[in-house]
């Protein structure tokens, strides 16, 4: 028999049926136990046609090494993090990639900023008064350094201006080369109303700057929380003007109006202290044998940075107070050594591929996606010529029975279109397919150049951004069956001689994220499909864990709000403030129980 066609009957998954049972992953054991030694067989009589099988035992080697305590949680601009780029560097350079990095390294560095501190020489004087740093103001995270001063202000109330809804705060306004004194939100309070996507503070920032605005102002309209913005690290994007915040101390009886504010003399100070530091992408590629194929280039990428050892402002959700180091198994070990096993397999097949491949590891995802945001803006290969962005994030604890796998993306482009819409008869996977290119990973940056994605999710657990995020609890054969999903796919969408047409799609939740000003504490999950939100975790100490709610537990109702999806859970807890109480209605085991909520 050719050689081939047995390979094809071997390594066929239709002779096993639906990957729904114990017995037929014991199956794919014993399968993969014979597959290895037909390998070995095969290799002594053509090792040409073989191409290099993903292995799990590789995949859960990697994983430790990464997920290791020596490497301290592979947090951006560390010495950890260094040490995991190094190790992924090495496993590139030894299945033969070439480096794709910066000059023609394996690395392309990028600095940001890891942290903004207030300096000492910030001020605020209004009409001669002078007024106290953090009780009546701060600068924002982006103004500009420096002093300033403006003989008035223009109010332009909530610095609105969209023909669409007919609102024009600008209207009749000349503010060009003056400063702008802005009220934050929008004239309402629905977070997934016409005024949405035009309530945040950046886009704000950006509508006055385009009408050559020299500085902006914030405040806090009456009757709503002014807790003030933090100086958060991600995103920063420093503006050229100063952009401060105002608390409403800066109202007394000779202006207690924004108009009769706006009329005052401001002058004064900026002193914002940017801690700059250096993270590192991975790079290696694999060149197509055949000819023309440098002229299509296929992205396979995972972030490989994690949280440190956690602590305030990192993202981690754990609850006790011992310094711990977050090992991130899952997140994203796992989808880092998916990056290292695919490029393995895609070597192995190079003489035989009329497409190329790019493999990068991404720093910062956690901060913020630096690490793809910058690649995307400065590619170190030509990003015209990528047809597809393949992104890992979290694949190694695929729950086999009940949730299967997510694919994000399918969207955005009708080729995935055609096919995940027929996917059920097609393969035994379990999907839960989503259409918006948009996602918290990676994928994004390529989204937003215009680039069809695939991102994929084998689902939340109650060990996300936790120190417990360990190797034990990965399925490393489960993530051996999902890359090989994966490499399939590639090839599906890769082969041709034309660039995949891009589609772009809407968000998955309408408008701009809710405003939210308190929290649950709670972990949904977001690939069990069922009518409410169910949980895949509560954080000890926040008010979920102090009602009584556990992991299972399917919400179905908070105070006077019927949640039948995430988005609409979103919704409902927007409208709670701190110190308000209500309840929640859960389904548990067949049953409704109702636990009161209080928002500390």
């Amino acid at each position: 028999m050719n050689i081939e066609v047995m390979m094809t009957i071997i390594t066929s998954d239709s002779i096993y049926g639906k990957r729904k049972s114990k017995t037929h992953w014991c199956l794919i054991k014993c399968r993969r136990q014979f597959l290895s030694a037909i390998s070995m067989l095969l290799c002594l009589i053509a090792p040409s046609s073989l191409f290099a099988e993903i292995s799990p035992e590789r995949i859960l080697d990697g994983i430790s090494i990464l997920a290791h305590d020596s490497l301290e949680g592979r947090k951006v601009g560390s010495a950890s993090e260094i040490k995991a780029a190094s190790y992924i560097r090495r496993q590139f350079s030894s299945i033969g990639l070439d480096p794709a990095g910066t000059n023609g390294s394996w690395y392309q560095p990028l600095e940001f900023t890891e942290r903004i501190d207030i300096g000492k020489e910030n001020s605020l004087v209004v009409d001669g008064q002078k007024y106290i740093l953090e009780d009546d103001f701060r600068p924002l995270k982006n103004s500009l350094n420096g002093s300033f001063k403006f003989d008035q202000l223009v109010y332009v109330g909530y610095g609105i201006e969209q023909d669409s809804m007919e609102h024009h705060d600008y209207e009749r306004k000349d503010v060009e080369g003056k400063a702008v004194l802005i009220k934050r939100f929008a004239p309402d309070d629905d977070p997934h109303g016409p005024y949405a996507n035009h309530a945040s503070l950046d886009s704000k920032i950006a509508e006055a700057l385009k009408r050559g605005a020299k500085g902006v102002f914030f405040f806090t309209p009456e009757g709503e929380d002014e807790d003030m913005p933090a100086l958060r690290r991600r995103r920063v994007s420093e503006k050229d003007i100063p952009i401060i915040f105002l608390k409403r101390t800066i109202f007394n009886q000779d202006r207690p109006t924004p108009e009769a504010l706006a009329q005052s003399e401001f002058s004064g100070n900026v002193d914002l202290i940017r801690r700059k530091n250096t993270g590192i992408n991975v790079l290696g590629t694999v060149k197509g044998g055949k000819v023309g194929a440098d002229e299509r280039y296929v992205v396979i990428g995972a972030h490989f940075d994690h949280l440190g050892y956690g602590g305030k402002g990192s993202g981690s959700l754990y609850a006790g107070s011992d310094r711990l180091i977050h090992n991130g198994a899952d997140d994203n070990a796992s989808g880092t050594v998916g990056v290292i096993e695919l490029a393995r397999h895609f070597k192995s097949r190079q003489n035989d591929l009329d497409y190329s491949l790019l493999f990068i590891t991404f720093t910062g995802e956690e901060s913020g996606l630096l690490g793809s945001n910058y690649f995307v803006k400065n590619p170190t290969i030509d990003i015209e010529k990528v047809s597809l962005m393949i992104n890992m994030d979290m694949i190694g604890r695929l729950e086999r029975e009940e949730k299967g796998l997510g694919v994000f993306g399918v969207g955005t482009s009708p080729a995935f279109s055609k096919y995940f819409n027929a996917y059920d008869t097609l393969s035994d996977f379990k999907l839960n397919t989503k259409k918006s290119g948009i996602g918290p990973s990676d994928h994004t940056a390529f989204y937003n150049a215009g680039i069809p994605v695939l991102h994929f999710f084998t689902g939340s657990h109650q060990d996300y951004h936790k120190p417990s995020d360990d190797i034990e609890k990965i399925d490393a054969e489960a993530e051996a069956e999902v890359l090989e999903f994966i490499a399939e796919l590639v090839d599906r969408f890769a082969n041709g001689k034309d660039k995949l047409e891009f589609s772009k799609t809407k968000d998955d939740a309408p408008g701009a994220s809710p405003r939210f000003t308190v929290t649950l504490g709670v972990m949904p999950d977001y690939l069990t499909e069922v009518k409410g939100l169910r949980l895949d975790g509560v954080t000890e100490g926040k008010p979920a864990g102090i009602a009584g709610l556990l992991a299972g537990d399917v919400i179905v109702q908070m105070g006077g709000y019927t949640i039948d999806d995430i988005y609409a859970y979103m919704t409902a807890l927007s409208r709670f403030r701190k110190g308000d109480s209500t309840s929640v209605i859960v389904e548990r085991e067949g049953k409704r129980i109702k636990y009161p909520i209080h928002f500390k």
